[in-house]
């Protein structure tokens, strides 16, 4: 009878302690999923509805202010964090906000500074290629998540960004229109200079675009935002630990960006301009993607 419940012990400290390993596997790999993936890959940001102040909360370590100095003239800018990759952090922005490749460093919230290197730079020739992939070493910050499926006309936006140098400023709207062919969002978000490159939000967490340009000298109720149709194209197409991630894909991924360097004949990815096409806006995103 003692050895009968001598064994029965052992046999429930043994259920208990791989319990709690398969427990805390799960849940690390639950954590890095998070740190690399950089789209939706649920229904979570369908699902998901938070108010403005939990959204700013969310973003607090996702969103940064981008500065620049080209001629001994300062700019900033904005941009968020899409990924992680080989102990580097990669940020994504608008080209016009980094119009230079040297003397660019990134801000975070709590006041850090990081120097930053150009990755991929689209040029800015068009809306849609108005976009900049740059990068820091050392992990930071926290990844964004893009919605993977269209926004709608009417939902609620948050837009987060440095406007006139005011850095991590918030302010809120709705999708006022979907244009040029779902590669453009337009919204009533305050969006001026210094927003550029920073993240346009749904209420559910997600981002739904790239802030890129408001008319008029101050805000007019008129912004503009790359959409997420073109923010995913690009992670999947460019993103280097998306490559990684996906079997078969990192031979084409090696392959893209050697044909695009050797195209422009530079080290880097750089000067990939998109050409006109009768604005057939679905050609562009699959010239440039």
């Amino acid at each position: 009878m003692n050895n009968y419940s001598y064994f029965q012990k052992i046999f429930y400290l043994l259920t208990f302690f791989i319990s709690f390993i398969n427990l805390n596997t799960l849940a690390n790999e639950k954590i890095n999923k998070d740190i690399f993936l950089s789209f939706d890959t649920s229904d979570s940001c369908e699902n998901q509805k938070f108010t403005v102040e939990e959204v700013n909360k969310i973003m607090e370590d996702k969103v940064i202010s981008i500065y620049t100095k080209i001629k001994n003239q300062d700019y900033i800018g904005s941009g968020f964090v899409i990924s992680h990759h080989n102990n580097e952090t990669y940020i994504l922005t608008n080209s016009h906000v980094i119009e230079t490749d040297n003397n660019i460093f990134i801000k975070w919230l709590d006041g850090n500074m990081d120097k930053a290197k150009v990755v991929f730079d689209g040029e800015g020739e068009t809306d849609i290629n108005d976009i900049a992939l740059i990068k820091i070493k050392g992990i930071s910050g926290m990844p964004v998540k893009i919605k993977k499926n269209p926004t709608i006309i009417g939902k609620e936006v948050v837009a987060i960004g440095s406007p006139f140098g005011y850095e991590y400023s918030i302010s809120k709207g709705i999708i006022s229109a979907i244009r040029q062919q779902g590669t453009m969002i337009q919204t009533d978000a305050a969006i001026n200079g210094g927003n550029s490159g920073g993240p346009l939000i749904e209420k559910s967490g997600c981002v739904v675009g790239m802030n890129t340009a408001g008319i008029g000298e101050t805000n007019t109720g008129l912004g503009f935002a790359i959409s997420n149709k073109v923010l995913n194209r690009f992670v999947k197409k460019f993103l280097p630990d998306y490559a990684l991630r996906n079997k078969g894909y990192e031979m084409q991924f090696q392959e893209k960006r050697n044909n695009l360097i050797k195209k422009n004949n530079k080290g880097k990815i750089k000067n990939l301009i998109i050409q006109e096409k009768n604005n057939d806006f679905e050609a562009d995103l699959d010239y440039f993607f």
